[in-house]
């Protein structure tokens, strides 16, 4: 959810997003600026999925899983390209 309630996102483990609603007062704050809240709560709710599938995947196999040090460099370097394509 956008910090001011007017985005909310659901995305699945893998990062699909499955709903996107938002409010009728986003719509006054302009397309250029309701798209920079729309793309920012996506990217927020896809790193929630994906550190809750991850924290799953340690609970179930352990920390020191191959699977899990795999999973976690993923995650990682995908949110950390995001991260800087978003500031740029």
């Amino acid at each position: 959810m956008s910090p001011g309630r007017e985005v909310c996102v659901t995305a699945g483990a893998e990062g699909r997003v499955d709903r996107v609603d938002i409010s009728h007062a986003a719509l006054s704050r302009g397309a250029g600026a309701l798209s920079r809240l729309v793309t920012d709560t996506v990217r927020a709710a896809q790193r929630e999925a994906a550190d809750t599938a991850l924290r799953r995947m340690t609970q179930s196999l352990g920390d020191s899983s191959p699977l899990v040090a795999v999973m976690r460099e993923r995650f990682g370097n995908e949110y950390a390209a995001a991260t800087t394509s978003a500031n740029r």
